[in-house]
């Protein structure tokens, strides 16, 4: 390494920055404000140095912010999902016709809701 280098040059894809720029805004959302800082100077460093149009792409990058209720419906879905499938029926896809499948469906839902 060359005298006054403590890290040697990189090379980053949009992948790997928008990586770069989930993880700046995650600490800068939870962990101090020193680390923000570092963190936030850092990413600006990288960005000077790739190109605009990288940076615009790694820039686009959102955060999703965890959602209870999202969540809840999710989890709601795969569990229904998985009960169906333990309908041999539904789980292979006997049916060929779509409205076979369908009813097939229907009927394991009405079954497993009464049950």
């Amino acid at each position: 390494m060359r005298p006054g280098f403590d890290v040697p040059p990189l090379m980053f894809d949009r992948s790997e920055l928008a990586a770069l720029v989930a993880g700046e805004r995650l600490v800068e959302a939870w962990g101090g404000s020193a680390m923000a800082r570092a963190a936030s100077d850092a990413l600006a460093k990288i960005s000077a140095l790739v190109p605009e149009s990288t940076a615009r792409a790694a820039d686009s990058t959102g955060i999703q912010a965890f959602d209870p209720q999202a969540y809840r419906l999710r989890n709601l879905v795969e569990r229904a999902s998985c009960r169906l499938k333990d309908w041999r029926r539904i789980a292979t896809r006997y049916d060929k016709l779509k409205a076979n499948d369908a009813a097939a469906v229907a009927i394991a839902c009405l079954v497993t809701w009464w049950m």
